[in-house]
This record gives structure tokens, C-alpha cells and sequence, in this order.
């Protein structure tokens, strides 16, 4: 029973739910100006990297959903990495400064522990959690402070699901 409560926070709380909410938040502060750049926005920063992600996972380069072997994250975390570059380029062209700001907190985090992962195995579980909880907290003034409980439960479903170590997750969180 502790591992199925495990799979599902791990799933609910993994990095593409933190990617769908914070979209959902920036819409719902207003902060894509018109449905066009929204559309732009969804298609670099989801869609590619879904797509991308799935032809992986069929094509059996990546094992698992959690991509827990860390050589197997490399194609995708770099696919990841030029999306958000193309994504910043976009943002800037189009003058979405508030976005543009915070895509370039999430892509200097993301270039970071890309970096890292190829050298050491990091939980992204948790990076994203602990990035968009802060992220999704300063634009709403920090009213949405109950999404900082939300990373140490993640934190107990990674070690549960044996995915990644104390250290991996501790590091995760530094950066």
C-alpha cells in the first residue's frame, strides 16, 4: 500500500504535472497576452518535449517513465534545454517579460542540473517541485504558500520507490 501511495504522488507531483500547473497559473494571471503566444508557449515547453519523451520511451531508448538510469536522461535533457532556449527567444521576441524572467530562473536551474546529471544522479522530482512551488508562489504573491509541503512529500515517495538516494534528492534541492 505504501508503494502504490508512493507511485501516485511520484506521478501527480512529477515534473510534467509542476509544467501543466505552472501554465495554468501564468494563463490565470494573465501573463501570455493573447491565445497565439499561449499556444507558442504550450507547443515548446510541453508538446515537443512530450513527443520527444514518448518516441524514447517506445523506441526503448529510455527504460522507464522515471528515466531512472541517468545515461538515459542525456537525449532528452538536452532536447529539454534547446526547448527552453527556443521558449526564452520566444518570450523575449514577443515581450512577455514576466514569463521570459521566470523561464530564464527555470532554464538556468534546469541547464544546472542537466549539467550535473551527466556526471551525477539528481532527483528532478524534486527540482521541479521545489522550483515551481517557489515559482508558482511568486506570482501570487505568496499566497499559495501549501505547495511547499507538497516537496518533502515527493521527497518520501522518490526514497520509497528506492528511485534516487537521501544525497540525490538533498542535491536537487541546493540548486
Amino acid at each position: 500500500m505504501k508503494t502504490i501511495i508512493a507511485r501516485i504522488i511520484s506521478f501527480a507531483f512529477g515534473p510534467v504535472s509542476w509544467v501543466i500547473f505552472f501554465l495554468i497559473s501564468s494563463y490565470y494571471k494573465g501573463l501570455f497576452q493573447n491565445i497565439s503566444n499561449m499556444f507558442v508557449v504550450i507547443m515548446i515547453a510541453f508538446i515537443i518535449p512530450i513527443v520527444f519523451f514518448s518516441y524514447l520511451l517506445k523506441t526503448k531508448k529510455i527504460s522507464d517513465f522515471d528515466i531512472t538510469t541517468r545515461q538515459e536522461r542525456y537525449p532528452f535533457l538536452i532536447i529539454m534545454n534547446i526547448c527552453l532556449l527556443a521558449l526564452l527567444y520566444f518570450l523575449y521576441t514577443q515581450h512577455l517579460t514576466t514569463l521570459f524572467h521566470l523561464t530564464q530562473i527555470i532554464s538556468i536551474i534546469i541547464a544546472i542540473s542537466s549539467f550535473i546529471t551527466f556526471f551525477y544522479k539528481i532527483s528532478f522530482h524534486i527540482t521541479f517541485s521545489y522550483t515551481f512551488s517557489i515559482l508558482i508562489n511568486m506570482l501570487f504573491s505568496f499566497k499559495t504558500w501549501w505547495l511547499y509541503p507538497i516537496v518533502p512529500i515527493v521527497f518520501w515517495s522518490r526514497l520509497t520507490l528506492k528511485k534516487h538516494t537521501i544525497m540525490q534528492m538533498l542535491l536537487a534541492i541546493t540548486i
